[in-house]
C-alpha cells in the first residue's frame, strides 16, 4: 500500500512527534534558546523592513503592498525556506495606481489581503502575502517580539481556509492552516503560505500527475492568533541535561479571530527547473520500501510502501543529507517533505521506521547535546542504518 502524505496520526503519537520536533529545532538549528531550558537569557531577533510608499491616495496606499518582492524579505525566516524570489511570478503590476482593481487584493471586515507573488513546482505552491488590519493586531500575536520563550524566527497567523486544485478528479480539498512571516508594524503582517500540490492526490491514494499548468483556488474565512492573560512561573527540568530552571511562560491562552471572506483564484505554471524524480519500486521482505523519490531545489519527498493492514501513520519516513545529518521538514504542517535549501543533498539516505520507535527513541541520538562530538565517529545516518526497517541511498548527481 502506498503512503498517504497528509493522513493525520493519532493524537497521542502526534504529541510525541511534536515534542520531538521542538527538541530537534532547538538543538539542530541552534536558534534562540528558551531560558527555561538552559536557564540562560533569551533574545528575539528584530527584523527591520525598509519599504517605500508613494501613492496618491494615502488610505489605499496604507493597504497596498510595497514595491519589491515580499518573498525576498521573509523566505529565509520561515520554516519552509527557499530562494523563491529568484523564480517568483509577480502578480501585481508595477503601476501602483492600477493595483486597486487587482483580483489579488481583497478586503473584508477591515482586513485587506494582498497576494503579491507566486511560485510553484510539482510538490508545492508558495504565495507571498501582505495582510493589512485597520485595527492593530494584538501584541501577543507577535511572538518573536513579546514571547521570551519563543525559539522560531517567524510569527504565525492561523487561518481557516479551503483550497482546491483543478487537476483533482474527483474534486477534493485541503486546508492550509497557517501563514508564516513577520509583522512589519502593528497593522501589517507579511508572510508566505505553502500548500502541497499533491496533497489531495495523496489522500485519495491516486497516482495522478501534477500538470504543467493548473488553476488553484484559495478561500480564506478567518485569520486568528492567540492572546494571553499574563505570565506565570513554574520549575522546569531539562530532559537532556537534567538541570532545573525557572519556567516563565504565558498563560490563559485564548483565540482572537478575525472573520471575513477572501477568495483567490490563480493560474499557475510549474517551474520545471531541476525537478528530479527517481523511481525505485523497492520493497524488502518486511513489506516496506520506497516507491519514488522527488527532489526540487527547495524540498525532497518520497512515496513509501507499507504492508496491507497497516496505516501510513504507523511509519516514519526519515531523510538525511550527504553529511549524514537529519534534514529539516519543509514546513510545520508536513511530515514527509524535507527541506533541501542550503543543504548538500547531492546524495541522500532514506529510512523507514515504526513511528514510535523513531520519535520516542532513535531521534534522541540526533538531538543529544553531545551529537556534534558523536557524529565524528558515527553520523545520524550511520546510526539509523543499524536500526532501520528499510534503508536506501539515492545519488542525484547523475540524474
Amino acid at each position: 500500500m502506498c503512503e498517504d502524505n497528509r493522513i493525520k496520526i493519532p493524537e497521542e503519537l502526534g504529541q510525541v512527534v511534536e515534542d520531538s520536533l521542538r527538541k530537534v529545532k532547538k538543538i539542530h538549528r541552534r536558534k534562540v534558546f528558551c531560558k527555561v531550558c538552559l536557564t540562560a537569557g533569551a533574545c528575539a531577533a528584530a527584523i527591520t523592513l525598509l519599504l517605500v510608499w508613494g501613492f496618491k491616495n494615502p488610505v489605499m496606499a496604507s493597504k497596498l503592498p510595497a514595491i519589491g518582492h515580499l518573498f525576498s524579505q521573509i523566505e529565509k525566516d520561515v520554516s519552509y525556506k527557499g530562494n523563491f524570489s529568484s523564480k517568483a511570478n509577480i502578480l501585481l503590476p508595477e503601476d501602483k495606481g492600477s493595483r486597486t482593481d487587482s483580483p489579488y487584493i481583497q478586503e473584508s471586515n477591515g482586513i485587506t489581503i494582498s497576494v503579491t507573488e507566486t511560485y510553484c513546482n510539482n510538490l508545492a505552491v508558495y504565495l507571498a502575502v501582505e495582510i493589512y488590519n485597520e485595527e492593530a493586531f494584538p501584541d501577543d500575536f507577535m511572538a518573536t517580539k513579546y514571547d521570551e520563550n519563543y525559539i522560531d524566527g517567524y510569527d504565525v497567523l492561523r487561518m481557516d481556509s479551503i483550497d482546491t486544485f483543478s487537476f483533482d478528479s474527483p474534486k477534493s480539498s485541503y486546508e492550509p492552516f497557517q501563514i508564516q512571516g513577520n509583522y512589519k508594524d502593528a497593522h501589517t503582517f507579511i508572510g508566505i503560505i505553502r500548500a502541497e500540490t499533491g496533497a489531495a492526490n495523496f489522500r485519495l491514494e491516486q497516482d495522478t500527475e501534477v500538470p504543467e499548468t493548473f488553476q488553484y483556488e484559495l478561500n480564506i474565512s478567518s485569520l486568528s492568533g492567540y492572546i494571553y492573560s499574563g505570565w506565570v512561573e513554574d520549575t522546569y527540568i531539562d530532559p537532556v541535561t537534567g538541570e532545573e530552571g525557572i519556567c516563565r511562560h504565558l498563560d490563559g491562552q485564548e483565540s482572537k479571530v478575525y472573520k471575513g471572506n477572501w477568495n483567490f483564484k490563480f493560474d499557475l505554471k510549474i517551474d520545471p527547473a531541476q525537478i528530479q524524480t527517481v523511481t525505485l519500486n523497492d520493497v524488502n521482505d518486511k513489506g516496506v520500501g520506497i516507491k519514488e523519490v522527488v527532489k526540487t531545489p527547495f524540498e525532497i519527498t518520497a512515496t513509501y510502501v507499507h504492508p496491507e493492514g497497516t496505516k501510513a501513520y504507523d511509519y516514519a519516513l526519515v531523510i538525511c543529507d550527504a553529511n549524514g545529518d537529519f534534514l529539516d521538514f519543509q514546513g510545520e504542517n508536513t511530515r514527509n517533505t524535507y527541506q533541501t535549501y542550503e543543504r548538500n543533498t547531492d546524495t541522500v539516505s532514506i529510512f523507514l521506521f515504526e513511528n514510535e520507535q523513531f520519535w520516542s527513541g532513535l531521534v534522541q541520538y540526533y538531538w543529544a547535546e553531545d551529537y556534534e562530538t558523536k557524529r565524528k565517529t558515527k553520523t545520524f545516518a550511520e546510526y539509523l542504518e543499524e536500526h532501520a526497517l528499510y534503508s536506501t541511498h539515492v545519488d542525484f548527481t547523475d540524474k
